[in-house]
């Protein structure tokens, strides 16, 4: 079939009695039995219903729709031996080229919380991964956790908790898989167990994950701070606030450091640019030490943020200097991180306030902010 000039695409049914009786098309996403059939100018695929195949197309499909039919098919075996391999290559390079492309637009979308658009993406790189590597290799365990993550954002917590157990499996029998996905795959797992309300679990499952995030990214990295956050998040759900409030001292204290070296790195390269004292070398430097951290983190860091500030507010009362505190580090995250300084410069405003009842104006904490402040209103 045809589509016409101003289509992209069209779902339609699955007309069975066009198929060979030994054929029974399935749904590229479940698995099921295919009932509607997903026609591209490239190709079609099919699924098990309308809002599957919509799904897919907006998650993943339109985006590589014109890339999948030269490696859906096998390599040519005319030509020398030396051509088939160039061939042969050329196709594993466009594959491994696709799994990166739909794990990073995965990665994207869970950072915005679009998690129906990230199961196809998702499935999309892992069926890649399964027939490059097989089926239990290292490089099925990010679409795995992608996925799982992606079904606890949809509350979907048996899916979820499937999708661990085999990323759970994997790295159980691969010894030299990475401290990274070890923590990765203990973060999900605890959330999960946190989600059924198995509190005490969860705790080791996120003791678990700090754990590696220490070792891969060290203690005070702001992956590791997500750790803290969900262990204090358990503790508060049990009752234990003055635990939670600690643990979310931690968090705060991470991103605090972190934004405040930040702060740090910009005034030295502001202060290399107006001396004329540095090369592009000397300015690339004074930011390569600070921890580089992705759209999928930013919007975690920052929505963590702000619910410490919530539970602050609510557990500790809107006076208390933690308040300012966090005020104040989200307003450094607002200005460093996501460049909206209209919304940092209300938010250290309030700080400031918090710092000058608590600590008097020649406080160095106070004057700190102060000159933030100041930065602010000078840009």
């Amino acid at each position: 079939m045809e589509l016409r000039n101003n289509e992209e695409y069209e779902i339609k049914p699955l007309n069975l009695l066009a198929f060979p009786r030994d054929f029974s098309p399935i749904c590229e996403l479940s698995g099921e039995k295919a009932k509607v059939q997903l026609i591209t100018p490239y190709g079609t695929m099919f699924y098990a219903s309308d809002l599957a195949a919509e799904q897919a197309w907006q998650g993943i499909i339109k985006k590589i729709a014109h890339l999948l039919p030269p490696l859906m098919q096998p390599a040519p075996i005319v030509g020398t031996s030396e051509e088939r391999a160039k061939r042969s290559n050329h196709l594993l390079a466009g594959k491994r080229q696709l799994i990166e492309f739909c794990q990073s637009e995965a990665s994207v979308l869970l950072s915005v919380h679009k998690y129906q658009l990230v199961i196809p993406a998702a499935i999309q790189a892992l069926k890649f991964c399964r027939e490059l590597d097989g089926d239990r290799s290292m490089s099925t365990i990010e679409p795995y956790l992608q996925l799982a993550q992606a079904f606890l954002g949809l509350h979907e917590f048996n899916k979820a908790e499937q999708y661990v157990a085999q990323a759970h499996w994997i790295v159980l029998n691969t010894p030299d898989c990475t401290d990274r996905l070890k923590y990765r795959l203990y973060i999900l797992s605890g959330r999960a167990k946190a989600a059924r309300g198995d509190f005490n679990e969860a705790k080791v499952q996120f003791a678990s994950a700090i754990y590696f995030a220490s070792r891969a990214f060290g203690a005070e990295a702001i992956f590791t701070s997500f750790g803290y956050f969900r262990i204090g998040d358990v503790f508060l759900a049990q009752g234990q606030a003055e635990i939670a409030l600690d643990f979310y001292d931690k968090v705060v204290d991470i991103w605090y450091k972190y934004l405040t070296a930040l702060y740090s790195a910009v005034q030295a390269k502001k202060f290399m640019v107006v001396t004329s004292s540095a090369t592009n070398n000397d300015l690339q430097v004074a930011t390569d030490d600070i921890e580089k951290l992705t759209e999928e983190q930013l919007s975690e860091g920052k929505a963590q943020l702000q619910q410490i500030l919530e539970h602050r507010r609510r557990l500790l009362g809107e006076s208390h200097i933690t308040v300012g505190e966090s005020r104040y580090t989200l307003g450094l995250f607002d200005y460093f991180l996501l460049n909206k300084p209209q919304d940092a410069e209300v938010a250290i405003l309030s700080a400031l306030h918090s710092y000058e009842v608590a600590y008097g104006v020649n406080h160095p904490s106070t004057k700190h902010v102060m000159d933030v402040m100041t930065l602010l209103l000078g840009s």
